[in-house]
């Protein structure tokens, strides 16, 4: 059954969401959005705990990894979820966020770990980019 759930995966779908999710992360970040918000909180918090001010290539090719990885588990769930319509794959990005993403960050926020301004930067980003990535992947399965 595992193979199953995984051999239906349209890779092209998982780059082409993955470059679209960190496309939208350069603009959600950029200097006239979000960026400065952000950045302000992001340096803050690296002077606080004595971390490096400025993400390395590493730090960058460690993110699209990660998104590969979710854009890859959102594909899996497409091959096991009957998803026909914008709304449901909407809907899909919206759960995976509410679950996943939500709950983590809601956590940090909590204890400390994260202020408002950038907690609100951060859990927008990741719900546009779930749904985003979602919608990708589900219009994939159309063509």
């Amino acid at each position: 059954m595992t193979v199953m759930f995984f051999s239906a995966i349209d890779i092209s779908a998982v780059v082409v969401a993955t470059v679209m999710s960190m496309g939208l992360g350069l603009i959600w970040y950029a200097p006239w959005v979000f960026g400065p918000v952000w950045k302000r909180s992001s340096e803050e918090k690296k002077e606080k705990d004595g971390l490096p001010q400025s993400p390395s290539w590493i730090s960058y090719l460690a993110s699209f990894v990660m998104t590969f990885i979710s854009a890859y588990i959102i594909g899996a769930l497409f091959g096991s979820l009957l998803v026909v319509t914008i709304g449901g794959m909407i809907l899909v990005g919206v759960c995976m966020w509410a679950g996943f993403v939500l709950p983590v960050k809601l956590a940090d926020l909590f204890y400390g770990r994260e202020d408002i301004s950038s907690f609100s930067v951060i859990v927008g980003y990741h719900l546009l980019s779930l749904v985003l990535m979602s919608v990708v992947i589900g219009v994939f399965s159309w063509l």
